[in-house]
């Protein structure tokens, strides 16, 4: 598996870090369970290679195999006496869930993590992040140090041959594929040949020096298995005219892997026949199973899996379609016309013969139906009409043809309105659908596709980049030629690496000055010799903001405390000229005219944000600091506010660097996240310390110090309202201060909520929303943790012994049905308190 520089160094450390026994240790869990309810010390893993098993749903679709298959390595490792071992990590709880998770496991002949265990399985899940769509089965050495992320590719490609799913034994059994790939892929230890429909028996060295299309024959009826014959005898002749070897197919048939008893051996055997192919026996399931589960996708079943003549590479051949290069040149009648039609629509009802656009350079602008797709194709539709009219005028012959996959006529009207060029008549289905199979990846999803055809029918670009690349450089990038885009690309960064003029960046002809939230107008030349940072925001598309701005104006205040020279400008971008938005009001800092919307929108397409919003820092000598790195300094302001000022490289080298992740350009995305999180972790109180704030509310505007919290016992809890368990707290907290006074409750709330709140609890303390510390709680004690497909149940509440002393945490509802049920007597919330007032975790 190929992975980017960031990903494997975020692997590397994770690998030296993670040590599934000392989690085990650390969450105060001594045991393991088997599925007859008996206990196995965690100790028993000792010296054993370990497979985790994530229970996701693989008993259904594409990954069926998994767990049937994970069964059979299994028992095959453990007969022959490896020291292997599997645990699996469920997905369930409480009730009707428990009784779930024993009907799972109950099928299982190795080790699991109790049930009610719902911290570490989480904690695992996080760690891993197994999904439905790709699942993952990490290995372990015999010191509970991970081994590989990879174990589920491992075992998907060679079972158990990867066993003991080291580093080497991957490279050795991928150098004796690469070696003999026909014999790995298509033979065994035992068989060196294929089948033929006769029963001949056919030498892999046969196929040698030529082109082998492998193809997963799925169950047919006798209708379907006459209609598959035809299919594919017309299509394997393209094929073979096609290519430049000779070609061999091999049919594997699916059911043979897995259910041959309910295989039609008869309709297999007619159409291994009338194919005239080869097969692999169907004896050898285990060769069937390992090619069905490599290359093998029910999502594309009319796939061939292609093993090129020079055996160099495996590639996806398509079948259904008729050839297989991307954009095939085709003309414009072929794909505009229908039988009744020969032309396309302008305004006022005019039509245009198709025949006229030959030999012109054509942009065929294609708008999904989706609905997140309106505001891309209003900014795409827009940016092409000045293209579309400067282009003419310099004399280019272009034209654009719109052709709308939206739900309905209206909507097609509504764009076609705004338009100056010819569309697809909207009700056209049969071209509509022959487009959609001509362009499949084109016509679906959220972002418009331009399709930029030269004057010889050729297709010239990727569509997909083309939108991104008329959205960065307008006219400028026409044609939009790889060539074109690589130039325009160099002349933008030479021009970016330049010192910027700021009048000329943020005033215009008739404007030379910014304005305050109080419409005080201030000359842009105050701005001269100071770090300015440029927050351009997009209003129309209702971006929650509230975090971001509360980051931003703590540290604006606490660099104009230091006296530092820096100024922040908002950039407001708005088509309907609304009001101010409301942080506008009383804002600290300067903001671009919102009436001078030509020169907004200028800096939004000078510095490419057409999305979310970003933050542009230019130094006191005019020069930008983003780059394609650090595209985006918000990112750095999240983490380390006014830390990380001047934001120049080697500050944040300063502020995050240590010994075992040095910071570089190329890292910084991995390394600016990283190390702060270490930190964190190194001290769990300073958590409730940023660099915003280092007290908590209390009651009449209290400023509770953060670092007296140290060694106390503490619910924290993040709330919306007075409910039933916010109440059980008034009533249990009395009690347990008695036991305890070092005991404190913390809510997470609004901060219309905080008069309420300090009313019904006079004794809590808070942390506003708005407060950066609440996701740097959020991420270190992750207090929701309940069941994505139950989320009823899930309750973001976290119950932490003696802050500081290195206990674990009780978190969710498991902690939350405990203290409605025994009130003060689940105090002081440790994992064994819980254990002992559960009983039996099985």
């Amino acid at each position: 598996m190929a992975a980017n520089e960031d990903d494997f160094n975020l692997r590397a450390l994770f690998i030296e870090e993670f040590n599934l026994k000392s989690l085990f240790i650390e969450e105060e869990l001594e045991f393991l369970i088997r599925n007859n309810g008996d206990r196995v010390s965690i100790n028993d893993l000792d010296g054993k290679i370990v497979a985790l098993y994530f229970d996701m749903g693989y008993t259904m679709g594409r990954f069926e195999w998994l767990g049937q298959e994970l069964v059979e390595l299994y028992t095959e490792l453990t007969s022959k006496g490896e020291n292997f071992e599997v645990v699996y990590i469920g997905d369930h709880g409480y009730g009707d869930e428990e009784e779930e998770f024993k009907a799972c496991f109950s099928k299982m002949p190795w080790l699991a993590i109790p049930p009610l265990e719902l911290e570490i399985q989480e904690h695992l899940r996080d760690k891993f992040k197994p999904l439905p769509y790709a699942p993952v089965l990490p290995i372990l050495d015999g010191r509970s140090r991970l081994l590989t992320f990879d174990g589920y590719e491992a075992f998907q490609y060679y079972d158990s041959d990867a066993y003991p799913f080291t580093p080497e034994k991957h490279t050795e059994l991928k150098l004796k594929e690469d070696e003999q790939p026909l014999q790995f892929l298509l033979g065994s230890e035992t068989r060196d040949f294929l089948i033929a429909y006769n029963g001949t028996e056919v030498p892999l060295s046969e196929l040698e020096g030529k082109k082998v299309g492998v193809f997963f024959l799925p169950e047919y009826d006798d209708d379907g298995c006459e209609e598959l014959i035809q299919s594919m005898k017309t299509k394997l002749e393209k094929i073979k005219e096609a290519a430049s070897e000779e070609f061999e197919l091999v049919i594997v048939p699916i059911e043979a892997a897995y259910n041959e008893e309910k295989m039609n051996k008869v309709n297999f055997q007619h159409v291994f026949k009338d194919l005239a192919c080869l097969s692999i026996p169907l004896s050898d399931k285990r060769c069937c199973k390992r090619l069905v589960r490599r290359f093998y996708s029910a999502d594309y079943p009319d796939n061939l899996m292609i093993i090129g003549a020079n055996r160099s590479q495996y590639d996806d051949y398509l079948i259904t379609c008729e050839d297989n290069q991307e954009f095939p040149s085709q003309s414009l009648e072929s794909l505009l016309s229908s039988a009744d039609r020969d032309y396309v629509i302008g305004k006022g009802d005019v039509k245009v013969n198709i025949s006229n656009l030959q030999g012109r350079s054509v942009i065929l602008y294609l708008a999904p139906e989706a609905a997140k797709s309106v505001w891309y194709c209003n900014t795409c539709t827009k940016f092409l009409v000045e293209a579309y009219h400067e282009l003419h005028s310099k004399g280019e012959d272009l034209e654009v043809v719109f052709v709308s996959f939206h739900k309905d006529e209206h909507e097609f009207n509504q764009h076609f309105s705004k338009m100056p060029w010819l569309a697809l008549p909207f009700s056209d289905t049969e071209s509509h659908n022959k487009l959609k199979d001509q362009f499949p990846n084109e016509t679906r999803g959220d972002l418009p596709h331009l399709l930029v055809r030269d004057g010889s029918g050729d297709i010239i670009c990727t569509p997909q980049a083309t939108f991104w690349d008329l959205l960065n450089y307008g006219p400028e990038a026409y044609p939009f030629t790889n060539e074109r885009i690589d130039q325009v690309k160099k002349e933008d960064e030479i021009l970016k690496k330049q010192p910027q003029n700021l009048h000329k960046l943020l005033g215009s002809n008739t404007r030379d000055f910014l304005i305050s939230s109080n419409r005080d107008k201030v000359p842009i030349s105050e701005l001269q010799g100071k770090i300015v940072a440029l927050y351009l925001r997009y209003l129309d598309k209702h971006i929650y903001e509230q975090k971001t701005y509360q980051i931003l104006k703590d540290m604006y205040f606490k660099l104009k405390e230091r006296g530092e020279k820096f100024e922040l400008v908002s950039v407001f971008h708005t088509k309907d000229m609304p009001n101010p938005p409301k942080e506008f009001q009383g804002m600290p800092w300067l903001a671009v005219p919102l009436n001078d919307q030509e020169t907004i929108e200028r800096l939004f397409r000078y510095f490419h944000v057409f999305n979310n919003s970003n933050l542009i820092v230019i130094d006191s000598q005019g020069m930008i600091l983003n780059n394609s790195y650090l595209p985006d300094f918000l990112t750095v302001v999240n983490y380390l506010g006014d830390e990380g000022y001047p934001f120049t490289l080697e500050k944040i080298h300063e502020v995050l660097s240590d010994e075992r992740c040095l910071f570089t350009l190329k890292n910084y995305n991995f390394a600016s996240i990283m190390p702060l999180k270490r930190r964190i972790m190194m001290k769990p109180e300073s958590v409730f310390i940023s660099w915003q704030r280092d007290y908590l509310f209390g009651i009449d505007g209290i400023k509770f110090p953060a670092s007296k919290l140290k060694d106390r016992t503490i619910l924290l809890l993040e709330t919306f309202e007075i409910g039933e368990f916010e109440r059980k707290l008034v009533e249990i907290y009395p009690k347990i201060k008695e036991k305890d006074s070092a005991f404190e409750v913390i809510f997470m709330l609004n901060q219309e909520l905080f008069t309420e709140m300090f009313s019904v609890m006079p004794w809590l303390l808070a942390i506003d929303h708005k407060d950066l510390r609440k996701w740097l709680v959020l991420y270190y004690f992750q207090p929701d943790l309940g069941n994505w497909e139950t989320p009823f149940k899930s309750y973001p509440l976290v119950g932490i012994h003696r802050l500081g002393s290195g206990h674990s945490f009780t978190r969710g509802w498991r902690l939350k049905k405990l203290i409605m049920d025994y009130g003060a007597d689940a105090y002081p919330f440790t994992k064994q308190r819980l254990r002992e007032l559960e009983g039996s975790s099985i």
